[in-house]
């Protein structure tokens, strides 16, 4: 009782609460659209919607540069004047690396277009879209930050709603095939990202007052972080560009509903974990060796459940993949199962990451990212050659698994906890 006391009673948790349930609505609203576009798109159709959303978080990260989460940081450490100066000269950066991305696409094109597989305009609607998307992202970060969290939660789902609809039309009313699903996307970010500049400018955080200092201190934290995000993208996004490289983008098209379907889960897990890791953090500090004890036992009865339902789950998803998806998409249901229960040990990453991130060891979870995602990348190489797509879905199993146990490692070097005491696993 006293903890569901707590839980009600913080400001923190009831933000964070918001954040996780408006998150899932727009993570879940989009997967309510397969049944449309499994039935309208083929194989192929789908491949390259994969291949564009994949490629545009990549310029997320190229052009952004990580750069959102040093506004974070910063929030705590500035007044408001200087804050809104720092966001400033963080824009002023992000059109810089827009610009000279703008240029390499430009050199590049020819490359680019041959092992992407998208059209000229979709490489350039593509940059677009991953920089007005950066604009989004600052404008509901700073919403976060100042715990708007209904603004925050209502914008992003005004957005999510806007890029569902335009999607439909295009697909359904006016027959456009790949290209009505990605302009849904280009679409609702070129308008609101044009509507984000324009609020942040009413809130006096555009102007062309330079701050080296500040401009050196947004690449440094930006930079610092960008390994961890790029590796994070890299354990999806390899996979579609090397089984596009290797197979096609139909094998693309299949693999990505499979996945998509699987990566609920994983949804799931970080929906709970971004709700309770702020208790979680508070539990560890001036934890005693009785709480050490509980906590332990209560990880490996979390850990024992993650792994049991998400076997459960998965023949549940399996059940509403039959409901949902089109015949032809068949074959991406043997995706499923293996997809889920990886995702299994990712929530088993989030119950002992927080150990480091207490530690402040952010820099070891960024390493142990890379070493994980490079493994898994070449294990997917391999895996695909030799037994076809389902052998990236292996390479995540295994990736996942890597990574779960190598933060356990690390963690108990460095927060030790009665892990092996017998009292702790009673």
């Amino acid at each position: 009782m006293n903890i569901l006391n707590k839980i009600k009673n913080s400001a923190v948790i009831k933000n964070s609460l918001i954040y996780t349930i408006f998150s899932f609505i727009n993570k879940g609203i989009p997967f309510l659209l397969i049944p449309v576009l499994t039935k309208y798109l083929n194989q192929e159709d789908y491949g390259t919607i994969s291949i564009f959303n994949t490629y545009v978080q990549a310029l997320f990260l190229i052009i952004g540069l990580s750069l959102v989460s040093s506004i974070s940081v910063n929030f705590f450490h500035l007044n408001s004047k200087d804050f809104k100066i720092y966001v400033s000269n963080t824009l002023i950066i992000l059109i810089i690396t827009f610009i000279i991305s703008l240029l390499v696409t430009y050199i590049l094109e020819d490359f680019l277009i041959t092992f992407i597989k998208l059209p000229p305009l979709w490489i350039y609607l593509s940059l677009i879209t991953a920089f007005l998307m950066l604009i989004i992202e600052i404008t509901l970060s700073i919403w976060r930050l100042n715990e708007e969290a209904l603004k925050f939660a209502y914008y992003s789902l005004i957005i999510t709603f806007f890029n569902i609809t335009v999607s439909l039309i295009l697909i359904i009313s006016l027959s456009y095939n790949w290209e009505g699903r990605t302009l849904g996307i280009t679409s609702s970010t070129i308008i609101f990202g044009i509507i984000s500049f324009i609020i942040l400018s009413n809130k006096g955080f555009i102007s062309l007052k330079l701050n080296i200092d500040f401009i050196v201190d947004a690449l440094k934290l930006g930079i610092s972080t960008l390994p961890h995000h790029v590796a994070l993208m890299l354990r999806t996004g390899a996979d579609i560009f090397m089984i596009t490289y290797i197979i096609g983008l139909s094998a693309v098209g299949i693999y990505s509903i499979g996945f998509q379907f699987g990566a609920i889960f994983g949804i799931i897990m970080g929906a709970i974990n971004t709700a309770f890791s702020v208790y979680h953090m508070k539990l560890l500090k001036n934890c005693d060796e009785e709480k050490k004890i509980l906590i332990v036992k209560y990880t490996y009865i979390g850990i024992i459940l993650l792994f049991l339902v998400s076997i459960i789950f998965s023949y549940i998803l399996e059940f509403l993949f039959s409901l949902m998806v089109n015949e032809k998409f068949n074959e991406a249901k043997q995706y499923i199962f293996i997809i889920t229960v990886a995702h299994s040990f990712q929530g088993m990453y989030f119950m002992i990451v927080n150990y480091l991130y207490f530690k402040k060891k952010n820099h070891i979870v960024s390493l142990i990212s890379i070493i994980s995602v490079t493994t898994q990348i070449i294990f997917s190489y391999i895996l695909i050659k030799t037994y076809g797509p389902i052998g990236a879905a292996y390479a995540t199993f295994f990736g996942f698994l890597l990574t779960f146990l190598l933060v356990f490692y690390f963690a108990n070097k460095i927060y030790p906890m009665p892990w092996f005491n017998k009292r702790g696993i009673k």
